[in-house]
């Protein structure tokens, strides 16, 4: 009776989403490339970039100093519904948890970037020791208004200790599908996301 009990449980389990983690390939080509080409470097972080075959947009790759507590910047990446107020330079107008138990959770976002139309981003979030991953998910979800289900999206959130700093590594693939020039995202993407962290710094510290 008991083996049939677990069994039934863990069916139910499966059908909601939470079915064993198993990351995408492309998230393990992403966390364990090393050959990032450069982009910028200032005394708060480095920027970086590379350009997977396959993939319109390049794979960016920061890494912060850290000013916060580490587990604190974890929180913020880990509460999605906070997103539109802690993370503003995101474009981020509505956000959610669809489901959720313990460290898995399946959340999604809305980002209304002006002069495109809105993107709907669906994604698996797993929030571990030392970070906060995600990889692409689609589920039913009904939404007002006209939007486009961006196409790839990977990345996470990760922190080190590198001497006495401590280190926030984020790293994100990302196409947010539709009519979009490529040099239009590569350049927002550069541009916004070093920001975006510093928001979530902000956030932290708060």
């Amino acid at each position: 009776m008991k083996l049939f009990t677990y069994i039934i449980f863990f069916i139910q389990l499966g059908s909601f989403g939470f079915s064993e983690e198993k990351y995408p390939d492309i998230w393990d080509k992403l966390i364990n490339h090393n050959e990032w080409e450069q982009v910028k470097k200032t005394e708060k972080y480095k920027l970086s970039k590379f350009e997977f075959d396959g993939f319109p947009i390049p794979a960016f790759k920061i890494e912060m100093i850290l000013k916060s507590h580490p587990q604190s910047i974890l929180d913020v990446a880990w509460n999605v519904s906070e997103y539109p107020e802690a993370l503003p330079s995101a474009y981020i107008t509505r956000s959610g948890i669809f489901q959720n138990q313990d460290s898995t959770q399946i959340a999604w976002q809305i980002n209304d970037i002006p002069f495109l139309v809105p993107r709907l981003y669906q994604y698996q979030h797993i929030r571990k020791q030392n970070s906060v991953d995600w990889y692409n998910t689609v589920f039913e979800q009904r939404l007002d208004g006209n939007v486009i289900t961006a196409s790839t999206n990977v990345g996470s959130w990760r922190i080190s200790k590198i001497g006495e700093k401590n280190i926030l590594t984020y790293i994100v693939l990302t196409d947010p599908g539709g009519l979009v020039p490529a040099w239009i995202v590569k350049q927002a993407q550069a541009k916004y996301l070093p920001q975006m962290l510093m928001e979530a710094e902000d956030a932290a510290l708060n």
